[in-house]
């Protein structure tokens, strides 16, 4: 309950977009899903994103990412600890 799949995007202003272009190149040659999409597939994934937002920036998407719960993850991983039975210390 505490992972949240289902992708990530990210876009960056100008000052930022080589940095970015470096960064899913490197994300590439290591194996990791990364790739470029266009303002079509932005808004099929994200609907509600405001497409002046983006402009004409580059567009990553990272298919495997996702976010957690960190409340929720730090519980879950306490509850396991103390099934294996650690003894927490707060």
């Amino acid at each position: 309950p505490w992972w949240h799949g289902g992708g990530r995007v990210e876009w960056r202003a100008a000052a930022g977009q080589d940095d970015q272009r470096a960064k899913v190149r490197r994300l590439q040659e290591w194996g990791y899903a990364a790739e470029w999409i266009d303002a079509r597939q932005l808004l099929e994934l994200e609907p509600d994103i405001d497409p002046a937002a983006v402009g004409d920036a580059p567009i990553a998407w990272y298919p495997d990412d996702g976010w957690l719960d960190p409340v929720v993850y730090a519980h879950a991983m306490m509850s396991a600890a103390r099934r294996l039975g650690a003894r927490l210390r707060t």
